[in-house]
Order: structure tokens, then C-alpha cells, then sequence
């Protein structure tokens, strides 16, 4: 097996270890320079080899996960769920002043009116005639 095939069977069992819990590639393309760094010094280096050096593929990853992720599942369950909350009350809200809107713009408005009377006043050389 060549270096390249021993360095991709590694990285390639730590991605699984990962589990795509959380974006890992920048750490996998360090993690590949750095087996690439130990396998010019070491170039006849077997996949054994790598796990003595670096660890098994699940630590690795237990690892990155451990440094990576401060939040347990439970609580992103916790804030996924206190974000449907939210969405839930603003769309009620959004529903409520629409609904509101609506009740104003069909209520009967009173229109002021000014009423007029003109009265016919006759003046006194009118009322001779």
C-alpha cells in the first residue's frame, strides 16, 4: 500500500468516526498534512504505524469532537425546540394583527358631517311685496 492509500484509509475511517456531527473538514485537511508531514520522515510507515502515532481513528475523532463540540445533543435539542417556540408565537402574533387589521378596516367608520340649513330669510321689502 503507497503513503497516499495508507493517508486516505485514515482520514477516510476518522470521517466515519465523525459521524458528520459537526463540519470537520478543515480539521481532516490538517490532520492530512500532518500524516503527510510524519510519512516523509517515516516514508516506510504502515497504517499501524499511524494509529501508534496519532491514535486510532475513533480517538481522534472523540477527540476533535470533545474540542469542538461544547454543546451536548440535549441541549441542541433544547434550542432547536425554543426556536420553534419562537417561530410559533411570532406567526400567531403575525396572524393576530392581521386578523385585527382586518376588523378595523371592515368597521363601519362614522363620517362626520356638517349639516347646512340655508333658510330663506326674506328681508323687509319682500315681505311688502
Amino acid at each position: 500500500m503507497d503513503q497516499v492509500q495508507i493517508i486516505d484509509e485514515y482520514i477516510e475511517a476518522v470521517r466515519q468516526a465523525l459521524y458528520k456531527l459537526t463540519p470537520s473538514e478543515e480539521f481532516l485537511n490538517a490532520l492530512r498534512e500532518d500524516l503527510t508531514e510524519f510519512l516523509l520522515h517515516y516514508p516506510d510507515c504502515t497504517f499501524d504505524d499511524l494509529v501508534r502515532q496519532f491514535g486510532s481513528p475513533e480517538i481522534v475523532a472523540s477527540d476533535f469532537l470533545e474540542n469542538t463540540m461544547d454543546i451536548s445533543p440535549q441541549k441542541l435539542a433544547h434550542k432547536k425546540r425554543i426556536r420553534i417556540i419562537i417561530i410559533v408565537s411570532l406567526l400567531v402574533l403575525l396572524a393576530g394583527v392581521i386578523i385585527y387589521c382586518i376588523q378595523i378596516s371592515m368597521q363601519t367608520q362614522s363620517i362626520a358631517t356638517d349639516v347646512i340649513i340655508v333658510e330663506n330669510e326674506s328681508t323687509p321689502e319682500e315681505t311688502n311685496e
